[in-house]
């Protein structure tokens, strides 16, 4: 007569299934979500000017420098603009693409590397040399630009140190302002002593903020150039005066120790296991407790029909499970169909971005795309695809034997692959896009199908922008 009710037990057994899968899914998750976090972490962590700290030319000589520049000859300089992020070696190649995604040890990293225009002598003598660097996340390479805007943060940081041929030189900053990054009449390191000061003041007239130069005869400046976020073609210079070369020169370690920080995967692990155990307990304890009550009401339990005790415990139990399966069901379909998604690719048409068979994951909630972002997109034929945006609200788009331009400027896209040709049965040039739409393309130009066929994609028509890519390998 206290026998457990057969029917609740199976029950019981279900729901501790479901549970499982609940903790399962939930790691899953927490195992997705760190590896996406790591994996900007390691991006970041690839720009970290602390990684370079024990190259950096010394009071004790450069014989560290020298140590770098064994591993890699290009690199020739030492960039360092004082209390900021800003302290990193200075390479130049033989065009404005290898450091892009190159760093200073000659390496592979999509964080790349600050280097001098390739149109530059090293020795600094022109009287405009270009740098250039990412503006990364955490205030990374030239991640802190835009707080120069702000008049009194630029007051505070108007000095810096540019090291080159064994000697350190004095930068003074002098101006901010924004430009197109493929306006000649900005990056023009052509530019000689006779036209100096006429070329400062064009700068200075579009400048945010902007101090006296004190040009001379045979003055120097050099601009310091990121990408401006939001903005297809958009940059962000600093512009600074050159010192004459001191030998002796600041020690010390780079300002670069990164916010990032893994505490918060050590309190989530914590968290994930202080749940099991709270779970497994809570369980066993239900499980004594009823026992202790099935002993307790034994004698009470006789004189109570069988099919009424059963009935009662067991449709209560099932609604429990039935419950819960509905909150698990209405929590996942919400993730999937409302916030990410995945797709895998099938083809190279985004390779090496996206290569066959890899899986990607987007973001289903944020549509405000800039260039440069991968998204996935509905084709005319129904198909969902992933391209990547050149142009969004207001550009205007050209396809010429040039290769693609945007807003009148040649693109130099070294992530592309193969030669950038319009579409016979196309749409027509030049082409300007509206707020609801953006303008995409395949890295592997001459594979894939894209804008330059069906046109201009409708924000409407796409799915979300991707947040992170898994490479076949990874899994």
């Amino acid at each position: 007569m206290g026998k457990p009710n057969t029917a609740v037990r199976v029950i019981e057994k279900i729901e501790d299934v479901v549970n499982f899968i609940i903790l399962a899914a939930f790691m899953l998750l927490f195992l997705f979500g760190s590896y996406v976090y790591l994996d900007g972490i390691r991006e970041v962590k690839q720009a970290d000017a602390a990684q370079y700290a024990q190259y950096k030319p010394s009071t004790a000589g450069s014989k560290s420098f020298e140590q770098l520049r064994e591993i890699n000859p290009e690199v020739f300089g030492w960039l360092t603009l004082s209390d900021t992020k800003v302290d990193y070696p200075v390479a130049q190649g033989e065009n404005n693409t290898k450091y892009v995604n190159t760093d200073a040890s000659g390496e592979y990293s999509l964080s790349g590397s600050i280097f001098l225009d390739s149109r530059n002598d090293t020795d600094m003598t022109d009287p405009v040399s270009i740098i250039y660097g990412h503006h990364m996340e955490e205030e990374e390479m030239f991640g802190c630009f835009d707080r120069f805007e702000d008049p009194d943060f630029f007051k505070r940081h108007r000095t810096g140190y540019l090291y080159y041929n064994g000697q350190n030189h004095r930068l003074t900053t002098f101006a901010f302002l924004r430009a197109d990054g493929y306006d000649s009449g900005v990056y023009d390191p052509s530019v000689t002593s006779a036209e100096l000061e006429d070329y400062v003041d064009r700068l200075l007239d579009r400048a945010v903020v902007k101090y006296d130069p004190k040009l001379e005869d045979d003055s120097r400046i050099v601009l310091l150039s990121t990408c401006e976020t939001g903005a297809t073609n958009g940059r962000m210079i600093l512009m600074c005066t050159v010192g004459p070369g001191e030998m002796v020169i600041e020690d010390g370690e780079a300002v670069t120790e990164s916010r990032y920080r893994l505490w918060w995967i050590l309190a989530a692990v914590l968290a994930v296991l202080a749940l099991t155990v709270l779970l497994i307990l809570g369980r066993k304890k239900k499980r004594q407790q009823g026992g202790e009550k099935n002993m307790k009401a034994e004698k009470t339990e006789r004189q109570v029909p069988a099919p009424e005790r059963g009935g009662a415990t067991t449709a209560s139990a099932l609604l429990s499970l039935l419950i819960r399966l509905a909150v698990i069901f209405a929590v996942f379909f919400v993730l999937i169909k409302f916030v990410f998604g995945v797709i895998s690719a099938s083809g190279n048409s985004m390779a090496p971005a996206f290569r066959d068979n890899d899986i990607a994951v987007f973001y289903r909630l944020d549509k405000n795309y800039s260039a440069g972002d991968l998204v996935v997109y509905e084709t005319p034929d129904g198909d969902l695809a992933v391209s990547r945006v050149v142009a969004v609200d207001g550009d205007t788009v050209e396809i010429t034997k040039e290769g693609l331009s945007i807003n009148g400027y040649v693109q130099q896209e070294d992530y592309a692959d193969g030669e950038t040709l319009a579409f016979e049965d196309g749409p027509d040039y030049p082409l300007q896009l509206s707020g609801d739409e953006v303008f995409v393309i395949c890295d592997n130009r001459e594979y894939g199908e894209d804008s330059r066929l069906f046109g201009p994609v409708e924000i409407d028509d796409t799915r979300g922008r991707v947040i992170t890519v898994i490479r076949r390998s990874d899994l």
